[in-house]
């Protein structure tokens, strides 16, 4: 995941397994809490995060395809992709088995991801400059 040359971009399936592992990691820090609202938050949150990156990732890419066919279908995808997302925000946070803040932070693993790789990535480089000379 971080064997690239410094200052190339981070790929989609590195972002999406930074933020599979981020997710697992805040799950397994919500156990610290001995609460199953909380942790229940934090993986629907963290699930609801992850669905919503890939799906997101496949709509743009259809939308930014160099063809000749209408962009008007993956437009009407994206925008049902995100009713379908507020829907399931909604019952989460009206469920009474998931914490509010629990599922904040578990949406939050793409936010921690996108801040957290690329500063791996700048000390990675960091170090590797340094040891070379």
């Amino acid at each position: 995941m971080f064997n690239k040359p410094f200052g190339t971009s981070l790929t989609v399936n590195a972002m999406q397994t930074g933020t599979f592992i981020t997710g697992v990691l805040l799950v397994l820090g919500s156990l610290f809490f001995k609460s199953l609202p909380v942790t229940l938050g934090v993986l629907a949150g963290g699930l609801l995060a992850c669905i919503n990156f890939v799906a997101l990732q496949k709509v743009v890419v259809k939308i930014t395809a160099d063809t000749a066919q209408s962009k008007a279908i993956p437009a009407a995808v994206a925008l049902l992709k995100f009713i379908l997302l507020a829907v399931a925000i909604y019952v989460a946070l009206s469920s009474k088995y998931i914490d509010p803040i629990g599922f904040v932070v578990g949406l939050s693993s793409v936010v921690i991801t996108l801040v957290v790789m690329p500063l791996g990535r700048s000390v990675c480089g960091a170090f590797s400059r340094e040891s070379k000379g």
